[in-house]
């Protein structure tokens, strides 16, 4: 499990990064990644986010987030050796996981009338 703490990774070295995150696509530079990823939960200052791929877990200062971020929200976000480099909403594939949840609940209920 992988943290990134007050905008850094917590890892030993740059080479565990580029195998933790060898199923996200790497930039010709060196460590810049971009990885979709859907905040867990806030916890007080915190916000714990997933990253899409294989749910590699990150921490970060809530304040380092888009304004609107809340507990289901996907997000965008650049990754530079090793620290946030920009995080941006993903409103439309926030509202499309949103909606395939109600669905899901909506057959859920309809199957129990």
């Amino acid at each position: 499990m992988t943290h990134i703490i007050a905008g850094k990774i917590l890892l030993t070295s740059l080479l565990h990064l580029s195998t933790l995150l060898s199923g996200y696509p790497l930039q010709q530079d060196g460590v810049s990644v971009s990885v979709k990823a859907v905040v867990d939960r806030m916890e007080g200052e915190y916000a714990v986010i997933l990253m899409e791929n294989d749910e590699a877990e990150i921490v970060v200062p809530a304040a380092d987030l888009p304004e609107g971020t809340r507990d289901g929200v996907w997000l965008d976000i650049e990754l530079e050796n090793g620290t946030l480099a920009n995080v941006a909403i993903d409103y439309e594939l926030t509202e499309e996981r949103e909606q395939a949840a109600r669905d899901m609940l909506e057959r859920l209920k309809a199957k129990w009338r």
